[in-house]
């Protein structure tokens, strides 16, 4: 791919936003794609109507009048089974109607079902997706003035393969003449944005010593972090190389600002069902709620408190029925169910990236007097970074490590992807992306099953990528023929409590005479966490 000359575009699809951006190597920075109103922030919504599929901005529209067949926040459901945990958390809170139907490889997976043009339609989670980034690339053709040449995207860090493989799967219709350039970690690239910022104000030739500092990346449905070792070296020739790697990550799915707009929600109808014993509340009535509660949150986040209120909700005197929240309060209801569970995950990749460098030495890296790792900072983005709460619940819990927000929240994943994309598509010089190197790891273990249901790692999370690792079994009876690998992701000891992957067949068992055979199984996984495996 090397030396294209078209524009790059990098698209963060995000769960409740998206947002897409273009690097341009000669001023050294990043321009976000808008719509016709000069916005830079995508709806990741799609309504369905008698007459039209309306994508972004116009969906959003129809919410309170269309909920049901108005799909949002569909990338919680991509790439997972029917049965997973988080698809039926989704099926109980979700507006619109999600349904299970039989996946390429007979499972059951999930589908939202709605009424298009008159007729009951089905669409996949990777489809709904697609709908949004066929939009993304309308606005980015229609903003530059030229037919986009190449695309790369961003994932979560904790994205799993079936994810991946899903997200790449939404991209294939939507932009069938482009060059794919790959997966982004979105922790990673956040990272590179406040990097160039750094780097901008240093004089040439001035070696910087190397820091770990953690991304916490605080969306409207996901949640992840990144912990990465950031740094400089020079070259023989006096030009400088940063370099961003990662050491650990962890992450939640289902973790983000919706989540506290549904607790929000959750009190406003309490509420009313406290003060109005008559009130019935309708399918038409839960979406203007959910929207009242979304501003209010977002305002809480510059005010002590907010007003909700909603027009087709009047109590007996025939008013508008609101609420007032004090920030103190969303603050206590957020506690267990956002806060803690932030603070738990944050926990965890620090954690891992302690261990990971503990007991080694001669790498650069600044220890405090029991031996760990010192964090010098946690870089704050995503649009639900801005709650408070969220950054109170940080600083107690991490007293000694700065949080640092020098970007826009919800822009700063797109401005430094669109850098590193550019660089990835460029055989030449283009500016300070040209000099970058991103070192990602993997996001979970994975393995293979072995008798009795056991889960034997073949990867182990966290590993740099890309990464080759090979395990030999024995056991296999020399009357047997064939041999059939289950391969699974996750943290488990039981495959059960594992995620399927795939499987392949070894159809001709190497036999070994006088002994059991022997089959080596190998891994492949490379830079954008996309794997491979064989058997032999």
């Amino acid at each position: 791919m090397a030396g294209l000359t078209g524009p790059v575009l990098e698209i963060d699809l995000g769960t409740t936003f998206s947002v897409a951006a273009t690097w341009h190597p000669i001023a050294s920075r990043a321009a976000d794609i808008k719509d016709g109103l000069g916005r830079a922030l995508v709806p990741s919504v799609v309504s369905f109507t008698e007459h039209e599929m309306l994508v972004g901005a116009a969906a959003v529209a129809r919410m309170s009048s269309k909920a049901v067949d108005t799909v949002s926040c569909v990338k919680r459901l991509m790439g997972l089974r029917w049965d997973h945990t988080h698809v039926q958390r989704e099926v109980k809170n979700s507006s619109c109607k999600i349904v299970a139907e039989a996946g390429s490889d007979g499972g059951m997976v999930p589908a939202v079902e709605v009424t298009y043009k008159k007729e009951v339609r089905r669409f996949r989670p990777e489809q709904i997706s697609g709908f949004i980034v066929s939009l993304i690339l309308t606005l980015a053709q229609t903003q530059l003035g030229k037919a986009v040449e190449a695309v790369a995207v961003t994932v979560p860090a904790h994205f799993s393969v079936q994810q991946r493989v899903a997200t790449r799967v939404a991209m294939s219709p939507a932009v069938p003449s482009t060059v794919f350039i790959g997966f982004l970690n979105e922790p990673m690239v956040a990272a590179v944005a406040h990097g160039y910022m750094e780097w901008a104000s240093i004089s040439r030739g001035t070696l910087m010593p190397a820091k770990v500092a953690g991304v916490v990346d605080f969306g409207g449905g996901t949640f992840d972090v990144t912990m990465l070792k950031v740094g400089f070296t020079l070259n023989d020739d006096g030009n400088r190389d940063a370099y961003v790697a990662a050491i650990a990550s962890e992450g939640d799915p289902y973790l983000g600002g919706e989540d506290v707009d549904r607790i929000l929600s959750g009190k406003f109808k309490d509420r009313i069902m406290r003060e109005m014993k008559d009130f019935r509340m309708t399918a038409r009535d839960e979406a203007p709620v959910q929207v009242a509660c979304t501003l209010a949150k977002k305002q809480l986040s510059m005010s002590i408190e907010a007003e909700v209120s909603v027009p087709t909700i009047r109590n007996e005197d025939g008013d508008e029925f609101s609420m007032t929240i004090v920030r103190n309060d969303m603050d206590a209801w957020c506690k267990a169910d956002v806060h803690d569970q932030v603070v738990a995950v944050v926990k965890n990749a620090v954690g891992a990236a302690q261990s990971k460098y503990r007991g080694k030495s001669g790498d650069g890296l600044e220890r405090g007097s029991n031996g760990d790792l010192v964090i010098h900072e946690l870089i704050l983005v995503g649009g639900s970074s801005r709650i408070p709460g969220f950054q109170d619940a940080l600083r107690h819990a991490f007293p000694g490590i700065t949080l640092i927000a020098r970007l826009d929240a919800d822009e700063a994943v797109a401005s430094g992807s669109a850098a590193h994309a550019c660089e990835l598509s460029q055989g030449k010089d283009a500016g300070p992306a040209s000099r970058l190197m991103l070192m990602d790891v993997t996001s979970a273990r994975l393995g293979v099953e072995v008798q009795g249901g056991g889960f034997q790692m073949v990867i182990d999370k966290n590993e740099d990528l890309p990464v080759h690792a090979t395990h030999t079994f024995f056991g296999a009876s020399p009357t047997v023929e064939r041999i059939r690998f289950s391969v699974y992701e996750g943290d488990a000891i039981w495959v059960k409590d594992a995620r399927l992957l795939g499987e392949f067949v070894l159809p001709n068992v190497p036999k070994e005479p006088g002994a059991v055979a022997a089959v080596r199984v190998t891994f492949d996984m490379d830079v954008n966490g996309e794997l491979n495996g064989h058997v032999a």
